[in-house]
């Protein structure tokens, strides 16, 4: 593993977007969140992040630890809920 620098707790919002699939390309084995705030969090799949697999193509708020990763933000989301389809409007 290369250099990880941990930034902080922190709360994201965005959409849930699948990230890597299965040999068979039928199932979502990884996600990522584009962010409202215009960065992506590849999503831990470490604790709760792994349940957010069965929510690709939603908008969330997610609370975790956020990490940078050899480059690349990662979420470690302790907890988090779906949010309003409205919230896709702004």
């Amino acid at each position: 593993m290369g250099t990880v620098k941990k930034l902080a707790t922190d709360t994201v919002v965005g959409l849930v977007l699948p990230d890597e699939w299965d040999d068979d390309f039928e199932n979502i084995v990884a996600v990522v969140i584009d962010g409202d705030d215009g960065e992506t969090y590849r999503v831990s799949r470490e604790g709760v992040g792994k349940r957010l697999l069965d929510f690709a193509d939603l908008w969330v708020e997610a609370v975790g630890t956020v990490e940078e990763v050899d480059g690349e933000l990662v979420l470690t989301v302790r907890r988090f809920s779906e949010l309003d389809e409205r919230y896709a409007e702004y």
